[in-house]
């Protein structure tokens, strides 16, 4: 111990004692730091120890030369080996490790040689018996005189099953949905994010690379479906209800395709709404099902037809107004339940419907029907049967018309039918026969006023003479006139049957017979592509040949320009004949088709005022129709149709059916 120096001030002495109080504070610093440390020390080996020991984290130390060191008994557990196994060296931890794993390890060790740690990863170890445990690695290396490497190991088993599960389940919901053509979509009401599945943007026609929102969704609608879409997602968030709806998607395209949305809302715990999820299903097929039905239930309640339902026993099981109307009751009530039989007249003809049906699942026909006060009426009616999806029959379907009055309309117009035809032919024979046995007279008196026209000629005076060339003109033009009604009479009943008629070839044979004509007048006449028809070749060269002479007759001040076309509509061919000739006023469009009329003088025009009557003639035998279209001055085309088969052949249409279908 320093002696005391006497000599000392106090100051001085003061200043050394304060000097040894502070290095006395800094000691009792040092002493509570250290204490601090012990402390903390302590802490994390407890920590350590309660990490080390839990049944949670497995966890190796190794040497530098790969050697496992310690493992607490997590680690043991999930390797399935003994203590005794790994420390002894007998089982390395690389002996543990896949050889696919072996790169992972590797690169491990390398960021742990740069860094001191390496990133967790996903691996798998070999148990001992064989089986291959999921494990996530993460270690540590801590230098010192020997280098010390810890790792943590932890068992994923469990989680690997449960993702296992999930994506089971995923699978299965994908499958699901997209078997029963289902979209899926899940919609972030906090973020507005819209997530939809591929399916889900198919069913919109939208291209799979969009991306989705809630606005792009709003825009794939129809617009008078948008604002109620918004108000039907609006309550069901609001009302803590489920989402659903019924809506038209509306395709690029323009096409529109019915859809149906269900959706179930998801909510925080202040209840706000935080995502609506669900499904999508196009629905177009059962809509277009729903119209067909309400538009069939329209046609069945509202049909002039009287049309019902049975079921396979035959008892009536809907009916509506008309079939009430027609067999005179007043109420349904009066008539589902009852047989059909119940409204039909005759047993026989009974059996005859239910045989037809029986045999082939429909009938159609006439039967006589019995009204609820006892009388009868005439029935014509449409019968099929109805199956199931199996073909098991379920019923009958019906639809019946009253055609009593009909059939005494049908019976009368054949009987004045019959008379007409007889009477058109008798009066065919008649002007047939009269224009023939006027010939003969005739050609006396012309040959007669012919001779006096050869002999007395100039040799009586001016006033004989104009009396001659009257009587000469006169005879001649009564002969012509006798020999047109002589060719007119012969259309109907000196007619050739209808065959195969090539229109090129009567085309022909026209420009043949009128070649004299045509030079004379230096016509030009041209055509289209013409069709054959079943029609009386010879009437079909006599038509043209009359409308071509009218048309090369009746010409204007420029040389005859005429076109002949044909034209395919529905079930026949129009004709048409155009020309640039004079024209013909409007009034007159129907009286030139008239026999005899005359729109000239004989002084203009050569000519009986029959030509335009025969063609009349000859379309209508051939089942057609005959018109013209003309402006003064400046041309006419006459039109006339050929049935593609003639009248004659041609089977009478029933309007009945079609009335009741």
């Amino acid at each position: 111990m320093k002696a005391v120096n006497k000599n000392k001030t106090k100051t001085e002495l003061i200043k050394e004692l304060n000097e040894l109080k502070k290095r006395i504070e800094k000691v009792e610093a040092s002493k509570a730091k250290l204490k601090q440390a012990e402390e903390a020390l302590r802490e994390s080996e407890a920590k350590f120890k309660r990490l080390y020991d839990s049944n949670i984290i497995g966890i190796i130390f190794w040497d530098t030369a790969g050697n496992i060191t310690r493992t607490n008994s997590e680690f043991l557990r999930t390797v399935g080996y003994t203590e005794e196994d790994v420390i002894t060296g007998r089982v390395r931890w690389k002996d543990m490790t896949p050889p696919e794993y072996a790169p992972l390890d590797e690169k491990a060790l390398r960021e742990m040689g740069k860094t001191g740690v390496s990133v967790p990863f996903e691996k798998e170890y070999i148990r001992k018996d064989g089986r291959r445990v999921p494990v996530v690695i993460g270690a540590t290396i801590f230098k010192g005189q020997k280098d010390i490497g810890i790792c943590f190991v932890l068992d994923i088993t469990e989680r690997k099953k449960a993702e296992e599960a999930l994506r089971i389940s995923k699978d299965r919901l994908l499958f699901a949905t997209e078997g029963a053509n289902l979209g899926v979509w899940n919609w972030n009401t906090v973020t507005g994010e819209l997530i939809w599945s591929d399916k889900c943007k198919a069913l919109f026609g939208i291209p799979l690379e969009e991306t989705m929102s809630y606005q792009r969704f709003r825009d794939a609608l129809h617009p008078d479906d948008r604002e109620r879409t918004d108000k039907a997602v609006k309550d069901a968030l609001d009302n803590h209800e489920d989402y659903d709806i019924e809506y038209r998607g509306l395709w690029p395209n323009g096409s529109i395709h019915w859809l149906a949305a269900k959706g179930r809302g998801f909510y925080d715990a202040a209840g706000k709404a935080v995502r609506l999820e669900g499904v999508v299903l196009d629905i177009s097929d059962r809509k277009r099902v729903e119209e067909a039905l309400r538009l069939k239930n329209i046609v069945f309640d509202s049909s002039i037809a009287a049309n019902s339902t049975a079921d396979s026993d035959g008892n009536i099981t809907e009916a509506n107004e008309a079939f009430l109307r027609i067999w005179g009751y007043s109420a349904k009530d009066e008539v589902v339940g009852k047989p059909i039989l119940h409204f039909l007249q005759n047993k026989e003809e009974a059996v005859d419907i239910i045989t037809a049906l029986n045999a082939s699942g429909k009938w159609k026909g006439e039967y006589t029907a019995r009204r609820k006060n006892g009388t009868t009426f005439i029935a014509y009616g449409l019968a099929t049967d109805l199956k199931d999806s199996t073909g098991k029959l379920i019923g009958y379907q019906s639809a019946v018309i009253d055609i009593t009055e009909r059939k005494r309309a049908e019976e009368e117009l054949k009987r004045t039918m019959t008379d007409l035809s007889r009477s058109n032919k008798d009066l065919e024979q008649f002007a047939y026969v009269a224009s023939h046995d006027l010939q003969e007279p005739l050609r006396m008196v012309a040959s007669f006023t012919q001779l006096l026209e050869k002999r007395y000629k100039g040799k009586l005076d001016a006033e004989a003479d104009e009396f001659i060339d009257y009587a000469v003109g006169g005879a001649n033009r009564m002969q012509q006139l006798i020999n047109d009604l002589l060719t007119y009479s012969r259309l109907g009943i000196k007619g050739k049957p209808f065959e195969s008629c090539d229109c090129h070839s009567v085309l022909g044979r026209v420009i043949v017979n009128l070649r004299t004509a045509i030079d004379e007048n230096k016509a030009l006449i041209t055509n289209d592509d013409l069709p054959a028809v079943i029609a009386d070749e010879t009437q079909m060269i006599q038509l043209l040949q009359n409308l071509i002479g009218n048309a090369i007759k009746f010409r204007s001040k420029e040389s005859p320009l005429i076109h002949v076309s044909a034209q395919k509509k529905d079930n026949e061919w129009i004709f048409s004949v155009r020309d640039n000739g004079i024209g013909i006023e409007p009034q007159y469009k129907e009286r030139i088709f008239v026999i005899f009329q005359r729109l000239h003088g004989k002084e203009e025009y050569k000519g009986t005022g029959i030509g335009l009557a025969v063609c009349k003639k000859i379309v209508e035998r051939h089942g057609g129709r005959i018109w013209v279209e003309s402006e003064l001055g400046k041309g006419s085309t006459f039109y006339f149709t050929m049935p593609e088969r003639p009248l004659a052949a041609m089977e009478k249409k029933n309007v009945r059916d079609e009335i009741l279908l």
